[in-house]
């Protein structure tokens, strides 16, 4: 039986987690507000049919049955607004379920996508008449067949306020989302081909016939250094650490950067080991 480790070809970014033109901890606390507390919510403007038209033709599924099989697939998410009723940022929960998070990231690395969500337009939130920011949840939902083919097309299944409040990092936290990602030397094409060439399929994992999907999050530092690599999600049989072996073996990464400085940015690689 022949032996193939299939590495998924698309390395996932994160999102937005404040403003693409500045940094996290510069945002003015006057800028967000629980929810909970405005007077008057944040209110779309937006036609909700516009939106999904837009996304629509926008989002491909070319890839989604490949990364997350077929069925229905869910991918929430939270859209800051500003005080002037526009899109400022996106964030993502802390989901216990890796592959809820892998999808969110995987949805946000479009820069086509934060494009559409920039299109939108509301009535921001109040708070003692005073404009402030707020958050909307969004939850966007597509079906395709396990050829990849779209059954149900991307729907907005869910708009409501959400109740969380936003919340922002310190500076010693890594970003998901900047202005400039970090590049492998060569870009993708090099990166997938060093991968590809460099990971090898655990023996006892081969004997025992497991296959599965890995998950490994790491962290591209400001002198783009591999740091805080970690399975997300794991497979066993050696796989997991073959996966990391792997990911710790990358240099040399063009740093992200966020306002013309290099910051720290989280980034996500899907490993799939299968057998034939």
């Amino acid at each position: 039986m022949n032996t193939l480790i299939k590495i998924l070809g698309i390395v996932l970014f994160g999102l937005i987690l404040n403003s693409c033109k500045q940094k996290e901890n510069d945002v003015r606390d006057d800028l967000f507000w629980n929810p909970q507390i405005v007077d008057e919510p944040v209110k779309l403007i937006t036609n909700v049919e516009i939106i999904q038209d837009n996304i629509r033709k926008t989002l491909s599924t070319k890839t989604i049955s490949e990364f997350f099989g077929a069925g229905e697939q869910n991918f929430p998410i939270e859209i800051a607004i500003d005080k002037y009723g526009k899109f400022n940022s996106l964030q993502i929960n802390d989901f216990s379920n890796p592959d809820t998070k892998t999808k969110v990231m995987f949805l946000m690395s479009n820069k086509d996508f934060i494009n559409i969500l920039k299109m939108i337009e509301c009535k921001p939130a109040k708070l003692r008449g005073r404009p402030v920011g707020s958050l909307l949840y969004l939850n966007l939902v597509v079906t395709v067949n396990p050829n990849g083919v779209i059954v149900v097309p991307w729907t907005v299944k869910e708009l409501k306020i959400t109740k969380d409040t936003f919340k922002k990092k310190s500076d010693d936290e890594a970003f998901t989302f900047v202005e400039q990602m970090p590049v492998y030397p060569g870009g993708i094409d090099a990166l997938l081909k060093f991968i590809s060439a460099n990971i090898k399929y655990p023996e006892i994992a081969r004997r025992a016939g497991v296959e599965g999907k890995v998950i490994v999050q790491f962290v591209v530092d400001q002198q783009g250094k591999i740091t805080h690599s970690q399975i997300l999600k794991g497979l066993g049989a050696g796989c997991d650490e073959e996966a990391l072996r792997v990911v710790k073996e990358l240099k040399n990464f063009q740093p992200g950067k966020q306002g013309g400085k290099a910051v720290k940015v989280k980034m996500v690689i899907p490993f799939s080991f299968k057998l034939e």
